[in-house]
């Protein structure tokens, strides 16, 4: 049986750095970035022969406790902006409200 965790580590996440770790005689070695929580727990490690995308990624998933917390407060403020918009407004927030919901569903739940 499988178990899912319904609660991701808490934030802050920071880039950890970079590592090289030989992999023996004629292997390139694996390159890597660290992804750390604050008291330094490793989150993730990400990997790419490129060293532009292993940093893109690293900052991306360091950002992810940050960014699901400013969709839930997106969520949150457009909740309370539609009870006094305009159709135009109403339209436009409910477009950013579906999507927030969406990313944050995503995030929690993985659907």
């Amino acid at each position: 049986m499988l178990t899912f965790l319904t609660k991701h580590t808490s934030g802050p996440w920071r880039d950890g750095g970079g590592i090289e770790q030989p992999r023996g005689k004629g292997i390139a070695p694996l390159l890597f970035h660290t992804v750390l929580t604050e008291q330094g727990v490793t989150i993730a490690n990400v990997v790419s022969s490129k060293r532009e995308e292993r940093e893109a990624n690293t900052r991306l998933i360091a950002a992810a406790p940050d960014l699901l917390a400013a969709l839930n407060q997106l969520n949150d403020a457009t909740e309370r902006q539609l009870e006094h918009a305009t159709i135009d407004h109403m339209n436009a927030l409910t477009a950013a409200l579906r999507s927030a919901r969406k990313a944050i569903a995503k995030a929690e739940s993985g659907v």
